[in-house]
């Protein structure tokens, strides 16, 4: 007799990184996500460590999409006997290798040549290993079911949030349903739609990124209010600095400014210093389903709805000196998004003490990174082991998150036809996680907040 389906929370319960759910049954199991955690050294640490107890039982991993802390570590699991396909949606499939392989790119500028042979080195995979398992990457549309072994299948249901994002649902034997919700966009995130509505499930894992937010902004125009910002920089001849998340936000602000540009309204040059940002935003005319109906119309019309003509993209170290002499006004968007690592830091590091500086934090600001430090008062600052004076002015702008608020996480769950499922939180600090959890038993859903390890019955 075939086994229940369990669900063994491995990731992100509690946390914002490392997602991993495992779904069991009869012996063998199947994996949705496996991505790295992201924060402090100490947390880092535990990436050196798979949390699938058995990696080679796996059937498959489906992979939400391409955002590190969701796929980061799959390069490990083929040395730990897993031979299984890795199905993720066809623009997720197409946009993995390139993650996956600035990452190992990164891990050796860290640590250095020898880290590939050196495990001890801090180094977790190699580009030979990202290729193994790029063999192992399935292109799954949309909708399409697929099965993994008798009696389990997964579909993908778009999620909104980056390109290519999807909700996966497992159905396992006796007809039990779990949905994993991945990351969740909101209804302003083009040239995104918004998440379409979830299939019937018995269980929900769900994120709750911002569970205990619900974001005046997104009920105005994106646009008017990135204008005010650029206006307010026009006129003090100022450099607005955007820490940048080169999947995701980069391509909700290169749209933003496009159609400011293409109204006449923009009067500034935009510099891209993200070579990934630029190689991803011409990615999202290859998957014009994927898209928003005006980017979609934009498209039809032969224009690229994520390039205009005061965009220059920065490709290389050397180019990117051009920012130094740069006079406002301007618009600088770097890597990363948290603004603890990569080119954003050199930017700070020449803008932060100068009222010539602007800085503009666009989206969802983790607690404790640079950019969550920010939005102290007073803001207090250690870059590349020294204090940085703070006199830039600061603007916030959370309608650009990549995740929906409260309000749309609610919506996009009681949307859902049927009865009522169980909701297991995670992908969520406690204090969101709390807040959401609070709201949703107050609509009568069954609803818990499991740590990282418990596994539950469907």
């Amino acid at each position: 007799m075939i086994s229940p389906l369990d669900v063994h929370l491995a990731g992100a319960s509690g946390e914002v990184t490392g997602a991993c759910t495992v779904l069991e049954y009869g012996g063998r199991s199947l994996a949705v996500d496996i991505g790295l955690i992201q924060g402090p050294a100490s947390r880092e640490l535990a990436n050196a460590t798979i949390p699938i107890e058995h990696p080679e039982w796996l059937d498959a991993v489906a992979i939400t999409h391409a955002h590190a802390d969701h796929c980061g570590r799959l390069p490990m699991l083929p040395r730990l006997g897993f031979k299984g396909p890795v199905l993720a949606t066809p623009a997720t499939a197409d946009l993995l290798p390139m993650v996956l392989r600035a990452s190992a790119r990164l891990q050796r500028r860290l640590h250095g040549d020898h880290a590939a042979t050196d495990r001890s080195a801090g180094v977790l995979f190699d580009q030979r290993e990202v290729d193994r398992v790029c063999e192992l990457i399935e292109p799954v549309p949309f909708g399409t079911t697929r099965e993994v072994a008798p009696g389990v299948t997964v579909r993908f249901h778009p999620a909104g949030h980056v390109l290519g994002a999807a909700s996966v649902l497992v159905e396992g034997p006796k007809g039990r349903r779990v949905l994993v919700s991945g990351d969740l966009g909101h209804d302003l995130g083009e040239p995104l739609p918004p998440p379409t509505a979830p299939p019937p499930a018995h269980l929900v894992v769900m994120e709750c990124t911002r569970g205990d937010v619900e974001d005046p902004q997104l009920q105005h125009d994106p646009e008017v209010l990135l204008a005010q910002v650029l206006n307010a920089a026009a006129i003090d001849k100022q450099v607005v600095l955007i820490p940048t998340f080169a999947i995701g936000r980069a391509q909700q602000l290169l749209y933003r400014f496009g159609r400011l540009s293409r109204a006449g309204e923009l009067g500034m040059p935009v510099m891209l210093d993200s070579a990934m940002a630029s190689l991803v935003a011409p990615m999202h005319a290859a998957h014009p389903t994927n898209l928003s109906a005006d980017a979609s119309a934009l498209l039809r019309r032969g224009i690229d709805p994520l390039d205009f003509p005061e965009l220059h993209r920065i490709r290389s170290r050397r180019a990117a000196q051009v920012i130094k002499d740069l006079r406002g006004p301007a618009v600088v968007m770097a890597g990363s998004g948290f603004g603890d690592a990569g080119p954003i830091v050199e930017h700070f590091i020449r803008w932060l003490p100068s009222r010539r500086g602007r800085i503009l934090l666009a989206g969802y600001c983790m607690p404790g990174s640079v950019v969550g430090q920010l939005l102290d008062d007073p803001p207090r600052l250690k870059l590349r082991g020294r204090w940085v004076p703070v006199e830039a002015p600061i603007d916030r702008l959370e309608c650009f998150s990549g995740h929906a608020d409260a309000a749309g996480l609610e919506r996009w769950l009681c949307s859902m036809p049927g009865a009522q499922p169980r909701v297991a939180l995670h992908h969520g600090d406690p204090e969101p996680r709390a807040a959401f959890a609070a709201r949703l038993r107050r609509l009568g859903y069954d609803t818990m907040t499991p740590e990282i390890g418990v596994r539950l019955g469907v």
